[in-house]
Formats: structure tokens, sequence, C-alpha cells
């Protein structure tokens, strides 16, 4: 199964799809740079196509056009943490997960290895995250951690730095979903033994 990939376009295409997109939504140059948070030149050789934006620029970009990334990628069920499963489903993959046990880099490594799996592409194949999946991943992973981003772009293949913003959206989404999800983690989580002196 072949899926298009972003370096699959050429420049000039992928700055034309850039201009299109912004012109669709009525913003001019200097609004849409401003949005990204690039300067208008850099804007302008996107679209003019003599440059190519970073790859980690997608989700600013998806978001500053009022773009779903997630429709970039191929369809799968949601993944969910199924408590009864002991981990995390991914398209009927269950990987094993045990919250406040289990370390971030244990379950990232399997849950790359079994997206990539599902996607049908190699091993050292950068992999983008859903949304949907960053919800899930909020509630799982130790949001403590200060070297996630690294981590999660080492794990998805993306380069050092490419994932800044990641740990803030992984907490929002902690923030936002833990309300409903608390409850169910709360009685894996082992609890601490209070200090007594």
């Amino acid at each position: 199964m072949f899926t298009p990939e972003y370096t699959t376009l050429s420049r000039r295409r992928l700055g034309e799809a850039l201009e299109a997109a912004r012109t669709m939504i009525g913003l001019c140059q200097q609004e849409a740079a401003d949005a990204i948070g690039v300067s208008l030149r850099r804007l302008r050789r996107w679209e003019q196509g003599s440059e190519r934006p970073a790859r980690h620029m997608a989700t600013r970009i998806a978001e500053a056009y009022g773009l779903e990334a997630d429709a970039q990628l191929p369809s799968r069920t949601p993944i969910v943490f199924d408590t009864d499963a002991g981990g995390v489903i991914v398209s009927g993959h269950t990987i094993p997960y045990i919250p406040g046990v289990t370390p971030n880099d244990d379950f990232l490594g399997r849950y790359t290895a079994t997206v990539r799996d599902l996607r049908g592409i190699q091993p050292d194949t950068p992999i983008q995250l859903r949304s949907t999946d960053i919800d899930v991943l909020a509630t799982l992973l130790d949001l403590r951690d200060e070297a996630l981003e690294d981590r999660i772009a080492s794990w998805t293949g993306q380069h050092p730095g490419s994932m800044a913003g990641v740990r803030h959206r992984l907490v929002l989404a902690a923030v936002t979903v833990g309300a409903a999800w608390g409850t169910a983690l709360d009685h894996l989580r082992p609890r601490a033994e209070p200090v007594r002196g």
C-alpha cells in the first residue's frame, strides 16, 4: 500500500498547495507567517517553491490554516487504554502498559513499532502522531519527563527538537481528558507510602 508522504511532493507543488490553503481561508502572507511563527520571507520562499518547510512545521501550518493533520494519515480506529486488557489497544493489537510502572521508552518503542507495522512501513520510517493518540498518550506517559519531547522525536523518527510543544500538548490533553480518565487510572497507580518522620 502506498501512502503519499510529505516528501513526495515537489517543492513547487507543495508551494502551490500552501498558497492555495492560505488564500482559501483569506489570509494575506504576513498574517499567515505570523500565525505559523515564521518570517514573511520564509513563507514566500515556501510558496514560491524555493524552500521546503521543515517537517516539524507541518503541525504549525495545519493549525494556522485550520487543516486537520490527521486527515493525511491512513485511517484506523483510535487507540484506547483498556484496564481489563492490561494495556493500550491499537487496531486490535494490545501493547502492555501499567501506569506508573511501564517506562516511557518501553511503551513508546512498542507503540511506534505497532503503528509502523499497521501502516506497513519500515522501522526507520518517520511517523506522525494523531491528535487522538496524543489524548491517550497524555493520560499514560510520565509527563514529568523533561526529555519527553526528544524521546518521542527519537521513537517517531523525527529530528531532535522537532517535537517542540508536544510535551505541552500532552499536558494540555491530560488536563482536558484527565477528569474522565482519572478514576480509571487511579486504582492502577502505585501509591507512595507517606513519609513518617
